[in-house]
């Protein structure tokens, strides 16, 4: 389908026409006859652009358009009218509008407008964050098939070693969704096990020592929304079978409650695991596995995708650059040393790699500021840790360039002889 398309006209043969065109075209289609109407729909439903006649009773179209604009500038908006008036049609792009067309329209002309609108709607409801930022065809291709995925309700499984970006692919799953509801992210392996029941699925007061009212779970809170229960292969079997029961039977029993409650939620798990070997060795329901894995998306290494790197390092550098007030280059040497490194930590350990050297370096980011070994022991020490080794290896450099003249060496490490000899002191050089 092409996207979303509210349809506002007070006319209803024109309404009802312009309506089943559009679903000839693969659009989904809603209606209203009225401004208020429209107002109504778009609080309730996830559109992509609106196409309304510029004549209504009680607001006229203009008006309309600028109220959307307002509250929901990400939705582009066509206005249609059966008057060539060119105030109005400067008035409607001065205001937002993407196009002003005239009745009779041809319907394929129209068609390629609101296919154009749909993208740029789409695009600008992409969240906005580092994970988003790639190049190689392979992340092209994954975000080109969650954007489809998006439009079910049906469970989906997200794959990937740590810091690959599976909860900000979930909240982009949810964000272009047409769910209204709340993102209610759990990290199965966060609470306490013995409290994770209660957690979930909520209790009735006086359920155990301590409930002294009535509290639902998150579950009920995802009512509407989606449910992202992260790290779902680290969850304990028993657990496992409470979940699955919901999933059947879409409804929960709080702890200590004797009814059930209808919920309408989507669910979206993550896991670094091998969830499959997982199953064999017994760690994992497969009846479970089976209910979640309805649609997979599994995020690459950084490895396996060099060009994100590059893309990546340059927003990294950007961000913390402003961050910090610093105007810092990074050399040749440091890129190459990026591209050939590993990253076991990926995107999340690029991200941190690039915050460090940026604190360390003065002018320029070299592969020593990168604190990069092949056996990324250093990448496994604290930030003070890394700092400290790094400030030692410089003070004992400057020093063999000045031959150990203190007052060389300070001005070499752009301090002054006192912050010198302190620092030789704490590190006994």
């Amino acid at each position: 389908m092409n996207g979303k398309v509210l349809i506002v006209e007070d006319d209803s043969i024109q309404r009802e026409l312009l309506e089943e065109s559009l679903n000839e075209k693969g659009f989904v289609v809603v209606s209203a006859s009225s401004a208020e109407e429209g107002k109504s729909i778009l609080e309730k439903e996830n559109v992509d652009v609106v196409v309304t006649d510029v004549k209504l009773p009680g607001k006229s179209g203009i008006a309309f358009l600028k109220e959307i604009k307002n509250t929901r500038p990400e939705t582009e908006v066509v206005i249609i009218t059966a008057f060539s008036n060119i105030e109005d049609a400067v008035e409607a792009i001065k205001a937002g509008a993407f196009h002003y067309i005239t009745k009779p329209y041809d319907i394929d002309v129209l068609t390629n407008l609101l296919n154009k609108c749909c993208e740029l709607s789409r695009l600008r409801k992409k969240p906005e964050s580092s994970d988003f930022i790639f190049k190689s065809p392979v992340m092209k291709n994954l975000i080109s098939t969650v954007n489809i995925f998006a439009k079910s309700d049906a469970p989906i499984l997200i794959t990937g070693e740590s810091g690959t970006g599976k909860e900000v692919i979930a909240r982009y799953i949810h964000k272009i969704s047409e769910r209204k509801g709340k993102f209610i992210p759990v990290n199965c392996t966060s609470i306490p096990e013995n409290l994770f029941e209660s957690e979930l699925f909520g209790y009735e007061k006086g359920a155990f020592s301590g409930a002294t009212k009535s509290k639902p779970g998150l579950i009920e809170e995802a009512d509407k929304g989606t449910l992202f229960l992260d790290e779902i292969g680290d969850l304990p079997l028993y657990l496992q079978a409470k979940l699955l029961r919901f999933l059947q039977e879409k409804e929960v029993r709080r702890v200590g409650g004797l009814s059930t409650r209808k919920v309408d939620v989507r669910i979206v798990a993550a896991t670094n695991r091998n969830l499959e070997e997982a199953v064999k060795k017994g760690e994992f329901r497969e009846d479970l596995f089976y209910r979640l894995n309805v649609l997979r998306v599994e995020i690459p290494p950084l490895r396996e995708r060099k060009e994100d790197i590059v893309e990546l390092t340059g927003f990294f550098l950007k961000k913390f650059n402003t961050k910090y007030g610093k105007k810092v280059i990074l050399s040749k040497d440091a890129l190459n040393t990026l591209l050939n490194y590993t990253f076991p930590g990926n995107v999340r350990e690029l991200e941190n790699i690039i915050h460090r050297a940026v604190l360390i370096a003065e002018n320029e980011i070299t592969s020593e500021h990168l604190l990069i070994k092949s056996n990324s022991s250093d990448i496994r020490k604290t930030l003070p840790e890394q700092i400290e080794e790094l400030e030692k290896k410089l003070i004992k450099e400057a020093l063999e360039k000045a031959g150990y003249v203190q007052t060389k060496a300070a001005k070499l490490l752009g301090i002054d002889e006192k912050s010198l000899r302190y620092k030789r002191k704490k590190y006994g050089i």
